[in-house]
């Protein structure tokens, strides 16, 4: 539930993001796959928001790693480019198609009425992470070179996150 709550803090940012990122992208290519993007992830977040109340829970409070997770690609865009964009977002395709789809497998029958934003993503984002990789190499080095350091910043971030949601876990339970 924890986990699933500040998932849905920061999709509820996706469309935010993908949108601020339009005037900064100087290649109209990328302006037609962002907004074409920007629909893919419309009401993901109520997705999330679905699966909390199946579960009978109330969404928890943002985490401040769950805020300083998406706040920062409002920076990233704004001084790096509209491009930069594409390292959180490769980060989140991956993590959705890799540990995701292990994550829903594990929990589709504990609880197969709360698992649609898992089984969506898992499921989804397979050819969306081909398509960002294919767009990532069609781009200049330079360009390449801010996407993966967002990448890895974007996987610290949410490595941190998550150690954070240990750390309550641990702190609720003792």
């Amino acid at each position: 539930g924890w986990w699933l709550s500040q998932t849905y803090h920061f999709v509820c940012h996706s469309t935010s993001l993908l949108g601020f990122a339009l005037p900064f992208l100087r290649d109209e290519n990328l302006k037609t796959i962002f907004e074409h993007h920007l629909g893919e992830e419309s009401r993901h977040d109520l997705l999330a928001r679905k699966d909390i109340e199946r579960l009978g829970l109330k969404i928890s409070p943002p985490s401040p790693m769950t805020e300083a997770f998406y706040q920062a690609q409002y920076y990233r865009i704004q001084f790096e480019g509209g491009h930069s964009l594409l390292g959180y977002i490769l980060f989140l395709e991956n993590l959705a198609v890799t540990w995701g789809k292990e994550l829903h497998q594990n929990l589709k029958d504990v609880h197969p009425e709360s698992m649609l934003f898992l089984r969506v993503h898992a499921e989804e984002d397979v050819t969306h992470l081909a398509r960002a990789i294919t767009l990532i190499e069609s781009l200049s080095p330079k360009e390449q070179e801010v996407i993966y350091s967002n990448f890895h910043y974007s996987q610290s971030l949410y490595g941190s996150l998550i150690d954070q949601g240990k750390f309550i876990k641990l702190r609720i339970a003792a």
